[in-house]
């Protein structure tokens, strides 16, 4: 408390107590129940009490309560009405009427905001200024306490209390946090209050102290005091019972003395010295009650009673400017905008005793009477001042001055002269001051210099008729805080990037746009804050009328959207959004919202982010309520699960640069800039990071509605705040997004597909696993040839939930050989428990794989699976890297797999090659291959003479097929118009996805663009004979939530395990073959076979092969010739010979001679080879 400046008398306090002989009766009132409610707002907040014995006034009593841990009050916030309260009967405090009557079906009996209670806040019982009993701990913040009752209640045992100032956990019982979220009235409530259930008997209490003398926090003091103590009870006192501490005399000797055990008188050794403080303690262990009722014998606790000795004189105080005749027209002084000639009298005070000073019930006269009394709690800085006025409504700074009217309606002050009087309660007069004439010019006379000159009409030495609160220069007088201007959102945003205020505190007023508070009952919508905007706005379209206010974890205010209220903060940037970094919110009303401003993408200017990406600016409207015309199209949701972020675009779902378009980087940026003024973020209005739940779509996930978002969707109704940040928790894009303040609308225009029917007799796919280790990427673990970091799965759970996706994505696709790309780089694990799973659950053995062993050194490899059944390997596999050409370099591109395949249907045969070339994301700058920047991204180089090999390699037949069938599947890491497809193109090969799909296919996601980094191109033969190609959009346009990964503690029930949906980040690419049909395998169609039926081995020789003769000897369909061999190494295969064995051109020409027994002469085979040429059959293929 300040020290008073008055003398007081001390007056001897009358006590009025009954005693129940030899026993005290309990306590009159307790503190039986708390509730933070589960409404809007919080509300219900509440206080019970119970009424042990009546009470005949209960103006003895108040309330307090003790916020966030802030300590004890000292005196109560709330004094209850001179009235009487009944035994038994419960008073029920609350800081509203509405929502409390509306949750338990009757009205409070009180209404004060000490009951503005947040589940975490403790609560003081006065009695005649003294602390009495106590729910929770005053100076700790309850949250995560075990009395914490956030959106709950805590009610006390009955029989049980008061606690004194000691808070006694063990007396009350609690709903737990959160316990009333979602009930909207008491009696239907799952765990309601126990409302009016406590009782108590009146039985023995501890004593306590009912009254003192001087009472706590009592001023003016007289220096001769004397001290007493009321018991409630007979007591007896130990010698160290009592101790008296001040702030100048030190500890001061005691001398207690008592009649009757209950009232205690303290003489002091010697007078208080004037305007010092003091502090009696009471102990409570050297107080004991002399009943037999035991226990308690003790007060609860120790109690303190602090108070100040008034002062004999006054000095320091000086009445500075006198205004006593408003000019009718410029005499505007209280600046409610009317001049009037009594209202705008003031006088200004000024304090310059060294230490604030309370005036409270000081008076204020002129020489006819007292005009104005200071009402109580009125106190001034040192060095500050109060000006009283006349009447009417004072409006504005006042230099940071205090500003009050007077009491009695008028200051009265005469023309022609008065006497001006300041005096103390106890009539010593604190400043006087007499003018004359000079005080009717129209103007205030004022101290010049001030404070220490004479007075002056104010014109003579300013430009100004008068000062009120401030200097007569108008600057503020040095004690008084700085004066905070009340500006418009508008000018605390400014036309420019940062807001022009930054650093200078100011007051803004307007309506609430969009609650995001920590703290409430919101959970939802955390961005400790909320968005304000201005009621008008100003016009200028470079200016944003909205606004951030942040006001913390546990905001004083519970705002609420259409809310009107002024806010008083400091204007700061805060990592580049504009905002009120608040100190006080005062709620002044309601107000209508703002019509949302409309945005139409694409936006007339675009910045970049700090992560290098095009972005719309909307500087404009950072903090204003918006509306996005739509819809909108989903394009990336990567971050979905991590920051419950969602990339939205407006026209059209964009594609990936070079996916439509030639590399160039002129075109790139132009593509990018168009592209980012299309685009929005679309925010879950929340700072923590890995939501659970996921906000999108709603009702968020996981959810029992089978609800999901896919890109592609579209979403309208997009109503919020513009805010410029990063994702949540300080991380992720920093750009403008969009905080909705109601729910999108999703509509599910790209629903989850079925597999797509593909034609031909001879389906071949290729499918990225997604790092398919069968090795647990662990800590310590390693993979690979070279011993490197293992990927994939972290844990046994993440590899079950992995393999289940596979093989249903596996099993859907059902593809006769299947292309895998992403596995773990071991001997045969990755592809073999792939094809065991896949064969327990077909109950057959379906499927087999291609076993290679590792090839290359990296983690990953590509690999094989096939259906024996359908597609028959022939020969053995070939693997093209740096080895078998230099231009394929291994260390960045994943070695190529190639194998033959004979179609069982057809029996045609196909060469399938699968590749995995150098992925965009990493540089490859030390081989001399950067990125360029026209949209191919780094290591294109390396990607183009990497398929050049391939193509080059395949077309020397590296299987040894004697086919030209040969395509290559998998992930190229190139889109569609880039270098590495353009190889294939010149070669004379075809993109089967521009052949069957067109140009706006797609196998991957990245930066809110598709395009197909996944091919199939099929040589010149090959081409032909293909029937169809598909994409399977299962895993692209997915959520990376719904994979097997758990990191961040994602929510395992999000994952569906019955579904194939992201199996992987890249789709499935299918085709469809319709090979030439050789029911004989001897390498011919059936249609230009001259010698349908071969058989191979053949019967001939019938005794043994000759010397330089010829036969189908080993069971290929390469002519074997017998040694010694006179024709070189050159094969010769059946099919340039019409597709006929040795024995059936003896059949063809007639020929019966020894050839059958030792196999066809050179001139036979010349001879044949002769006779099929005119018909325009055979030839070397």
């Amino acid at each position: 408390m300040y020290a008073t400046i008055s003398r007081r008398i001390a007056v001897a306090l009358v006590l009025i107590f009954s005693l129940t002989a030899g026993r005290a009766q309990a306590q009159d009132i307790v503190i039986s129940g708390v509730i933070d409610g589960p409404l809007p707002g919080g509300v219900p907040k509440a206080v019970e009490l119970y009424v042990v014995n009546d009470v005949a006034d209960l103006s003895a009593w108040g309330v307090s309560s003790a916020n966030n841990g802030n300590g004890a009050t000292g005196s109560p916030e709330f004094v209850f009405p001179s009235v009487a309260a009944s035994a038994g009967s419960f008073i029920y405090l609350a800081s509203e009427s509405t929502n409390f009557t509306a949750f338990f079906g009757f009205a409070p009996d009180y209404v004060n905001g000490a009951a503005s209670i947040n589940g975490d806040d403790a609560i003081e019982l006065f009695q005649n200024g003294l602390v009495v009993d106590v729910f929770g701990e005053v100076t700790v913040d309850g949250s995560g306490q075990p009395w914490e009752y956030r959106d709950g209640w805590a009610y006390r045992i009955s029989e049980t209390g008061p606690d004194g100032t000691t808070f006694v956990l063990s007396s009350w019982t609690f709903s737990g946090p959160d316990a009333l979220d979602g009930e909207s009235t008491n009696d239907t409530a799952a765990t309601p209050f126990p409302i009016a259930s406590y009782t108590n008997s009146g039985g023995d209490a501890a004593p306590a102290i009912v009254a003192t003398s001087p009472a706590n926090g009592e001023t003016g003091v007289a220096a001769d005091t004397a001290i007493s103590v009321q018991f409630s009870e007979p007591v007896l006192v130990a010698s160290s019972a009592f101790a008296l501490t001040c702030s100048d005399t030190g500890v001061r000797s005691l001398s207690p003395s008592s009649a009757d055990s209950t009232l205690f008188s303290l003489a002091i050794a010697g007078d208080l010295a004037e305007g010092e403080s003091c502090t009696l303690v009471v102990s409570a262990a050297a107080v004991s009650d002399i009943d037999a009722d035991d226990p308690p014998d003790n007060p609860a606790g120790d109690t303190s009673v602090t108070f100040s000795v008034a002062q004999a004189g006054i000095s320091g105080v000086i009445i500075n400017e006198i205004h006593a005749d408003p000019d009718s027209s410029q005499g505007d002084a209280n600046g409610d905008g009317t001049p009037q000639f009594s209202q705008d009298e003031f006088v200004e005070i000024v304090n310059v005793t060294g230490a604030p000073l309370d005036v409270s019930g000081w008076g204020l006269a002129d020489g006819f009477t007292t005009r104005h009394f200071f009402p109580e709690g009125t106190v001034i800085d040192d060095q500050c001042a109060i000006v009283v006025f006349g009447g009417g409504t004072p409006t504005g700074s006042f230099g940071g001055a205090q500003a009050q009217v007077a009491s009695g309606g008028s200051l009265g002050l005469n023309n022609g002269g008065d006497t001006v009087t300041l005096s103390t309660p106890a009539g010593v007069v604190a400043a006087s001051e007499s003018y004359g004439s000079a005080g009717g010019a129209n103007q205030s006379l004022t101290r010049s210099p001030d404070l220490t000159g004479d007075f002056v009409q104010h014109l003579s030495v300013a430009d100004a008729r008068f000062s009120p609160g401030t200097a007569l220069d108008g600057s503020q007088f040095a004690g008084c805080a700085p004066v905070v201007p009340t500006v418009s959102v508008a000018e605390v945003q400014g036309d420019g990037d940062a807001t022009p205020l930054a650093g200078q505190t100011v007051r803004v007023e307007g309506v609430v746009t969009g609650d995001f508070q920590d703290g409430d009952a919101d959970n939802t919508r955390n961005l400790r804050g909320f968005y304000l905007q201005d009621l008008v706005a100003d016009g200028n379209p470079a200016t944003s009328d909205g606004v951030f206010v942040f006001d913390g974890g546990n905001p004083d205010l519970d705002v609420a959207v259409g809310e009107r209220v002024a806010v008083t903060g400091d204007a700061v940037e805060f990592f580049g959004e504009t905002q009120i970094a608040s100190t006080s919110v005062e709620l002044l009303g309601t107000a209508d919202l703002p019509t949302p401003a409309l945005i139409t993408l694409p936006s007339a200017a675009v910045r970049v982010s700090n992560f290098g990406e095009f972005y719309p600016d909307l500087e404009a409207f950072e903090g204003m309520l918006v509306e996005f015309a739509g819809p909108l199209v989903v394009t990336d949701l990567f971050n979905l699960d991590r920051f419950g972020e969602i990339h939205l675009v407006a026209g059209g779902r964009p594609q990936q640069f070079t996916n439509i378009n030639a590399p160039d980087a002129v075109a790139l940026d132009a593509f990018l800039r168009d592209l980012g003024s299309r685009s929005i973020m679309l925010d879950d209005g929340q700072t923590v990071q890995n939501p659970d739940p996921i906000r999108y779509p709603p009702p968020g996930l996981p959810n029992t509605t089978g609800a999901i978002v896919r890109s592609g969707d579209t979403v309208t109704g997009l109503v919020g705040n513009i805010r410029y940040s990063r994702g949540s928790g300080g991380s992720g894009e920093e750009l403008y997004r969009l905080m909705p303040t109601g729910e999108p609308a999703f509509s599910p225009d790209n629903p989850r597909p079925e597999v797509p029917a593909v034609a031909g007799e001879l389906q071949v796919a290729a499918l990225n696993a997604l790092n398919f280790f069968t090795t647990l990427d662990e800590p310590g673990s390693s993979c690979g040839p070279s011993a490197i970091g293992c990927r994939g799965a972290d844990n046994a759970l993440e590899f079950e939930r992995q393999l289940a996706k596979l093989l249903l994505a596996v099993a859907a696709i059902d593809a006769d050989v299947i292309g895998l790309i992403e596995l773990e780089n071991n001997a045969a694990a990755s592809l073999s428990v792939l094809a065991d799973a896949l064969n327990d659950a077909a109950g057959s053995e379906v499927w087999d794989y291609i076993a290679t062993g590792t090839i290359g050194g990296d983690a990953i490899k590509v690999g094989l699976l096939y259906k024996p059944a359908e597609a028959t390997p022939v020969g053995n596999f070939a693997v093209l890297d740096a080895s078998v050409d230099p231009r394929f370099i291994d260390t960045e591109n994943r070695p190529v797999l190639a194998q033959t395949f004979r179609d069982a249907d057809t029996a045609g045969l196909v060469t399938v090659a699968v590749t995995h070339l150098k992925s965009k994301g990493s540089a490859c700058t030390d081989i001399g291959d950067p990125n360029t920047g026209d949209g191919q991204g780094n290591c294109n180089l390396t990607r183009t003479s990497a398929s050049l090999a391939t193509l080059e390699w395949l077309e020397t037949d590296p299987t040894g097929s004697g086919s030209d069938n040969a395509m290559v599947i998998g992930d190229f890491n190139a889109y569609l118009r880039e270098d590495p497809l353009e190889v294939y193109r010149d070669g004379g090969w075809s993109n089967l996805l521009e052949l069957f799909v067109g140009l706006d296919a797609y196998t991957f996601l990245f930066d809110r663009q598709v395009g197909a980094l996944d091919h199939a191109v099929a040589s010149p033969s090959l081409t032909t004979q293909v029937a169809g190609t598909a994409i399977w959009h299962s895993n692209t346009d997915e959520a990376d939530a719904v994979d097997y990964n758990l990191d961040f503690g994602r929510n395992p029930n999000i994952y569906d395990g019955t579904s194939p949906a992201r199996a992987s980040d890249h789709d499935a690419v299918i085709v469809g073959l319709s090979l030439s049909r050789d029911a004989d395998g001897d390498g011919v169609d059936n249609a230009v076979d001259q010698c349908p039926g071969t058989v191979i081995p053949e019967s001939v020789p019938a005794i043994e092969l000759g010397a330089g003769r010829f036969a189908l000897v080993d069971g290929d369909d390469i002519f074997d010739i017998g040694e010694p061999n006179p024709f070189g190494s050159v094969p010769l295969r059946a099919s340039e010979l019409g597709g006929c064995s040795c024995s059936q051109i003896l059949d063809a020409l007639g020929d019966s001679s020894d050839q059958r027994d030792f196999g066809c002469e050179i001139s036979t085979i010349s001879r044949w080879r002769a006779s099929l040429r005119p018909a325009g059959r055979g030839g070397r293929r």
